[in-house]
């Protein structure tokens, strides 16, 4: 496995890119009917209030975010910025790690603490920290 360690934040690899919609079923169809991506699952994550859509393509996931409410932090990206490319997302061998590196670090998180993802512990790096791109770091659960 390939990674990348910078003052001890050790990045395993890309795992996902997010993309956040008004419509997902729209969007799923482009990227299944003209990309060549398949439907692995799709699901309502009721913590972030949004409808998830996984698209799969060979090692590639796209993550299709679509606001369940209009006042989720999806809903607000999407009223703030429009459709389109959401974050991207790096898998971390240890979340816990990743957050005390990026807190010494001083890097802006959207939330100082570790929150529960679709796929495992998850915290973001803010888009203002990272000129404009949210960074999702991910731990994921074993299965």
């Amino acid at each position: 496995m390939i990674s990348s360690e910078i003052d001890g934040l050790e990045i395993l690899r890309l795992h996902h890119i997010g993309i956040a919609t008004a419509n997902s079923r729209q969007t799923r169809a482009f990227y299944c009917n003209h990309l060549g991506f398949t439907l692995e699952r799709t699901q309502d994550f009721l913590p972030q209030r949004v409808h998830v859509s996984l698209l799969r393509k060979g090692n590639e996931l796209l993550e299709i975010l679509e606001p369940l409410v209009s006042d989720c932090a999806t809903g607000r990206f999407l009223a703030k910025r429009g459709p389109g490319f959401h974050h991207l997302c790096y898998e971390v061998p240890d979340i816990q790690r990743g957050l005390d590196v990026l807190r010494r670090q001083a890097v802006t998180l959207v939330h100082d603490h570790v929150e529960t993802g679709i796929f495992g512990p998850v915290l973001f790096v803010h888009p203002k920290y990272a000129d404009g791109v949210m960074v999702e770091l991910l731990q994921p659960a074993k299965r």
